[in-house]
C-alpha cells in the first residue's frame, strides 16, 4: 500500500463497533497491510460481511463488493460483456468484448458467500486472486480481497471451500 493510513486507530475504532470480533478485525487489517486476501467463516447474522465491508471501506483504496449466488456469471465479477457488430460487404462480424470493471478495477474487494460461486466464476476469481492479473498479462490494482462464507453444515446449506480455494486466503 503506497498510501499511509492509521491502522492502529482503525483497529481501536472497529473494536469499539464490533464486540467480540477483535481477532477477525486484526486479521483483516493485517491482510490489508500485507496486501493479502482473507476469508472469514461464521454462521449467518454474526456480522462477517459488515465487518469486512467496514474495514475495506475504511481503507484509502477503491472498493468493490459482490454477493455470489449460484448463477453468478464471470462478467458480473470482471466487468460487463459487450457484443459488437461490424457490418462488412459479406455480412457482419460479431465480437464479444468486455468493459473492465468489478474485481478487475478494485483495489480492495469484499466477496460475500464466495463458496456459492459457480465453477466458471470461481476459476476466474481464484486465478485473479493468485496472479493479480486478468489472465491476459495485464496487472490488476487489487491489493486485498476479503471473502466471507457460512460454515459447511446442513443447517446452512453450504459447501466447504476446497483446499485450492482456501489456499488463496490468509
Amino acid at each position: 500500500m503506497s498510501r499511509s493510513f492509521g491502522f492502529a486507530a482503525l483497529k481501536t475504532r472497529l473494536d469499539g463497533e464490533f464486540f467480540g470480533r477483535a481477532r477477525a478485525t486484526e486479521a483483516l487489517i493485517l491482510a490489508a497491510v500485507a496486501r493479502e486476501h482473507a476469508y472469514i467463516e461464521g454462521p449467518p447474522g454474526c456480522g462477517k460481511t459488515l465487518l469486512a465491508e467496514t474495514v475495506a471501506k475504511s481503507l484509502p483504496l477503491r472498493f468493490w463488493g459482490y454477493q455470489f449466488h449460484r448463477a453468478t456469471r464471470l462478467a458480473e465479477i470482471t466487468g460487463d460483456a459487450v457484443i459488437e457488430r461490424e457490418p462488412t460487404t459479406k455480412g457482419e462480424i460479431v465480437r464479444q468484448t468486455s468493459i473492465r470493471g468489478g474485481l478487475w478495477t478494485a483495489e480492495v474487494a469484499v466477496l460475500d458467500e464466495v463458496s456459492r460461486a459457480p465453477g466458471e466464476a470461481l476459476n476466474a476469481l481464484l486465478r485473479t486472486l493468485n496472479e493479480r492479473t486478468d489472465g491476459q498479462g495485464h496487472s490488476l490494482p487489487l491489493s486485498s480481497c476479503f471473502a466471507t462464507g457460512n460454515p459447511p453444515t446442513e443447517d446452512h446449506f453450504n459447501e466447504a471451500l476446497d483446499p485450492a480455494a482456501l489456499d488463496r486466503f490468509a
